[in-house]
């Protein structure tokens, strides 16, 4: 009886100790983050013969449009941004925004000049929440031309 105490004994601090050598373990099942970083000139109005990467179909609340993608830089290295958006439907990407990046979009003077669009891409949903626009700076050497 006593063995068997001690082997119960021995046996529970080795599930215990296992079980915090398992807690340390880095975590390597977490989904890839869809983030991406899109260049191109948005016009709003404007609606493009067909919808396929670079040049999308956008939707932006009711209003629809194009984006001329120029350029396409996932956020996370692994994430293979370019393919997922060749996935987006023929019907185009939905532009999902809060109240200072729908302005931006909205704004007459991002349209038809190069934008830089960030946000978090759902191919499933057709959809890129939108977390940041800004106007695309030019260059000193193009200015003077």
């Amino acid at each position: 009886m006593y063995y068997r105490s001690v082997g119960l004994a021995v046996g529970l601090l080795c599930v215990i100790f296992l079980s915090e050598l398992r807690a340390q373990d880095p975590v390597t099942d977490f989904p890839i983050d869809s983030r991406i970083r899109l260049t191109g000139i948005l016009e709003i109005g404007k609606q493009p013969q067909t919808s396929a990467y670079p040049l999308l179909s956008v939707w932006l609340g009711d209003k629809n449009g194009q984006l001329q993608v120029t350029r396409v830089e996932p956020l996370i290295p692994e994430y293979p941004a370019e393919d997922q958006l060749r996935q987006i439907s023929g019907l185009g990407l939905r532009l999902i925004a809060e109240k200072e990046a729908l302005a931006a979009l909205q704004n007459p003077q991002m349209q038809g000049r190069p934008i830089v669009i960030e946000g978090r891409l759902l191919v499933q949903q057709g959809s890129l929440d939108v977390s940041a626009v800004q106007a695309v700076s030019t260059p000193p050497s193009a200015q003077g031309k």
